[in-house]
């Protein structure tokens, strides 16, 4: 939905020649799925329009992969794609309208293999292209791809938890004997919008926070100074602002701490009534301006976690396990590369676990993507994995909205 990954692979070897990624140029008409599925419902010709900005970014991707691989549009014969659901119709030119309303259906869950060349990509003309079976409107071949790239599908015994975290939060758990998945609505929060000075995993963005002597330290993005914050860094200075006691368990920001240095102290600013976070002062950022860590987005993180954390509880209710019963963590999508496991739990956004059984599974995405590329049996798994994956659908589940309350505010204990 964000950004758009295309890796470039040799057939002959199985390795990655290259790696090119570009911001999404359907972003100008929203951040998200819904926005963008709203767009076409308004628009005569949105869905022609959405699908050849896709179809632009995605040859300018290829274009791009090709030269560092030294190589022409002739030279590339299969593809394989893998997006969430929407992206998949748009990218196919299928109305997507029946995604946005109850019942939420696609037009289609099938895996698809057709020509490249039809749907205008600028590669051989009798290439094919492989584009990810879904499961649901919701469910898509990302989803499916990071389950192949987990390995989840091959366990006998371990009990495995997954997730995707980015604008949706698409949750898989279970094992080979039964695999449950659902997508919670996290809004754009963890990406870094809807945050005040929110932005993208890109330069200049603060990635990291800690605390050390009584003040703050930021990691930045190409190690410039800031410009913004993003999902790592948002989900890293919640953390860090829980565990120094400046912002309670509901999420409000404490003005009052009697433990607090006055380099703290400092940086509690009442702004329009309410306190915010000074994150980097006017002379500490890029662009001359003051980074603040607002009530309002802290609000907008406690309405994302608490999706997330709402789909988990339904699913392991579903399966009636527990927190002890999960075997392992993987962690995907624009957030869950980056995101600190220890961070993650102590805003209440991953179940309380051991630290060493949360691992990061990379893109998941395209890297089940590329298992399909190099083999067919992979491609007969996911397309297996799409019709076996029991769909929660959270939207018809009461105890959903009774999870997602309890899960609005954050947890009491320190980590550590």
């Amino acid at each position: 939905t964000s950004p758009l990954v295309g890796k470039l692979i040799s057939l002959l070897d199985g390795n990655e020649i290259a790696a090119i990624s570009r911001l999404n140029s359907q972003s100008k008409y929203g951040s998200n799925v819904i926005s963008r599925l709203q767009y076409v419902k308004e628009n005569s010709k949105g869905l022609q329009r959405l699908n050849e900005l896709l179809i632009r970014d995605l040859n300018r991707v290829t274009k791009r992969l090709l030269y560092v691989g030294g190589l022409q549009p002739e030279d590339i014969f299969i593809g394989v794609a893998a997006g969430n659901t929407t992206m998949q119709h748009l990218l196919l030119r299928f109305d997507p309208r029946g995604i946005a309303q109850a019942p939420f259906n696609p037009v289609s869950t099938d895996g698809m293999i057709v020509k490249a060349g039809d749907v205008g990509l600028e590669v051989h003309p009798e290439a094919l292209l492989y584009v990810m079976p879904t499961r649901s409107g919701y469910i898509g071949g990302d989803l499916i791809s990071a389950v192949l790239a987990s390995g989840a599908a091959e366990q006998d015994d371990q009990m495995i938890l997954g997730m995707d975290l980015g604008t949706n939060g698409e949750i898989f758990l279970g094992n080979r004997k039964r695999l449950l998945t659902c997508s919670a609505a996290a809004g754009p929060a963890l990406e870094g919008a809807k945050i005040s000075q929110g932005m993208i995993a890109r330069s200049g963005a603060i990635e990291g926070v800690s605390s050390e002597n009584g003040d703050f330290s930021c990691r930045v993005i190409s190690n410039i100074k800031p410009k913004g914050i993003c999902g790592s860094g948002l989900v890293d200075l919640a953390a860090v602002l829980l565990h120094t006691g400046i912002v309670d368990h509901e999420g409000l920001i404490q003005p009052d701490l009697e433990n607090t240095n006055s380099i703290t102290k400092a940086r509690i600013i009442e702004r329009l009534g309410v306190y915010d976070f000074l994150v980097a002062g006017a002379d500490e950022s890029l662009d001359g301006k003051p980074i603040y860590l607002t009530q309002q987005d802290i609000r907008e993180l406690q309405l994302a976690k608490g999706a997330v954390a709402a789909g988990v509880k339904t699913l392991m209710e579903e399966m009636g396990i527990g927190v002890d019963d999960i075997d392992r963590i993987y962690l995907a999508g624009a957030l869950g590369n980056y995101v600190h496991p220890l961070s993650a739990m102590r805003i209440g956004l991953i179940p309380r676990v051991r630290p060493g059984i949360v691992q990061s599974l990379g893109n998941a995405a395209s890297t089940g993507a590329s298992m399909v590329l190099l083999s067919k049996a992979h491609w007969q798994k996911a397309n297996d994995l799409a019709h076996s994956i029991e769909h929660i659908e959270l939207s018809t589940r009461l105890d959903f909205n009774d999870y997602f309350v309890e899960s609005l505010n954050f947890p009491e204990e320190n980590l550590w």
